[in-house]
């Protein structure tokens, strides 16, 4: 369901609920997650790949003013954004919150960073999330990515793609007034070293990361994006494979540089989108892990 809330943004209703108190799961399944995750890093420690978690905002967090009536201020903070955020830190596991981030730059920048018409993040938001995510990427794998720069950027009412998605599942007979948007292109200075292998795992505000082009071009051409961990792409956007089962999981693993699970607020009880229990569950990718240590 598609909710209309003030000045014409558009909210799923399903990320409003998460928002607002909705407990997707018990604290024993939550522990449980952890303790999977835990379990994941050290044997991702011991193959020197890093592993991290990415908070993507979620629109009803960032525009919590703008939600239709019968939401405001009734919603609880005993959500699922505030228990996977304590539980990740408590277990020492890397993050970003992003979803804090936005919020905090909300009105210092010069272009939306949501999308009236749209669930996810902006094109220019996502920009702005893979910039400060590369530079996290440089410090935690002590390496240098590609420079880049902003060439020009295109400010248009005419929204593209993901940023007027609520709208064209709204299915009018007469389309809605976007706002301005920004869509900016830029221009990428040669490699200076080897290019780090990443492998993204998560939901549908990745799609917006490999949009903007940036992500080939800061890292390997063997990285991967896997989409909620069953569909596995390039960092072009190039299909791979449809089925999970076919995917040969040692020879994903092996090499990464870095694992990074990245979701928006309504996904954040997956963690890690079961990635330590499908590694758990198989003793020969354990095994065949364990042996190139």
């Amino acid at each position: 369901t598609i909710e209309v809330g003030d000045d014409g943004q558009l909210f799923y209703w399903n990320h409003i609920d998460t928002r607002c108190g909705h407990l997707t799961l018990t604290e024993d399944s939550l522990q449980r997650k952890a303790e999977e995750a835990t379990r994941l890093k050290a044997l991702l420690d011991s193959l020197h790949t890093k592993m991290l978690f990415v908070l993507a905002p979620g629109k009803p967090f960032f525009f919590d003013d703008k939600l239709p009536e019968r939401f405001k201020n009734k919603c609880s903070d005993d959500n699922d954004y505030k228990r996977v955020l304590s539980l990740l830190q408590q277990n020492n596991l890397s993050v970003i919150d992003f979803n804090a981030w936005f919020k905090s730059i909300r009105t210092t920048q010069p272009y939306p960073l949501f999308p009236k018409l749209g669930t996810h993040w902006s094109f220019y938001g996502a920009t702005l999330a893979t910039d400060s995510l590369a530079k996290y990427i440089e410090r935690e794998l002590n390496t240098d990515l590609a420079d880049y720069t902003t060439k020009s950027t295109e400010v248009t009412e005419q929204a593209k793609g993901k940023d007027k998605d609520l709208m064209d599942l709204s299915n009018l007979l007469l389309p809605i007034q976007s706002d301005s948007l920004a869509y900016p292109e830029f221009a990428f200075a040669p490699a200076k070293v080897k290019k780090p292998r990443v492998l993204l795992i998560g939901d549908s505000f990745n799609w917006t990361l490999v949009d903007n082009k940036v992500l080939p071009q800061l890292f390997s051409e063997d990285s991967r994006f896997w989409f909620y961990k069953k569909q596995l792409y390039d960092l072009n956007g190039k299909w791979i494979s449809e089925n999970p089962d076919e995917v040969n999981l040692y020879e994903l693993l092996k090499g990464t540089d870095i694992i990074i699970f990245l979701s928006t607020e309504a996904l954040y009880h997956r963690f890690d989108h079961g990635l330590a229990n499908a590694v758990f569950a198989n003793p020969a990718v354990t095994d065949s892990l364990n042996q190139t240590r």
